[in-house]
């Protein structure tokens, strides 16, 4: 299993009120060429501390970027703890062959979240 670490750097919602701002600290785990694991701690977008864990499934390549879904459960919401899943897309990064671009896409949910984009890094060494 190759393990990386992954920066968790903003999130972006349809609706304001909500803070961009969601600093973390992750780890992924690559279990073989279409699945992932990751975990990890950051700062939600209401300001409290949320943990997250969830498997990710990758199976198609378009020009370099992989593209798939994940489901998981993230804590420190109104509801806690909830699951989610979502469409994500993992870029290779041109300055490094072993960082990744990740952008997930997360739907609206009612009583949850409003649609929300994500941005984080995962490198190795």
């Amino acid at each position: 299993m190759d393990c990386q670490p992954q920066l968790h750097l903003a999130a972006y919602h349809s609706q304001p009120g909500y803070r961009s701002d969601t600093y973390g600290l992750g780890l992924l785990c690559a279990l073989d060429a279409d699945f992932s694991l990751a975990a990890g701690h950051y700062s939600n977008s209401i300001g409290r501390p949320s943990n997250y864990g969830a498997v990710a499934w990758q199976p198609w390549v378009v020009g370099g970027a992989r593209l798939g879904g994940f489901a998981g459960i993230v804590s420190g919401y109104r509801r806690d703890p909830i699951p989610i899943g979502a469409a994500v897309v993992t870029i290779p990064a041109i300055f490094h062959t072993q960082a990744h671009v990740h952008v997930t896409m997360i739907p609206h949910v009612d009583g949850y979240v409003p649609d929300t984009l994500e941005i984080s890094f995962s490198f190795g060494f």
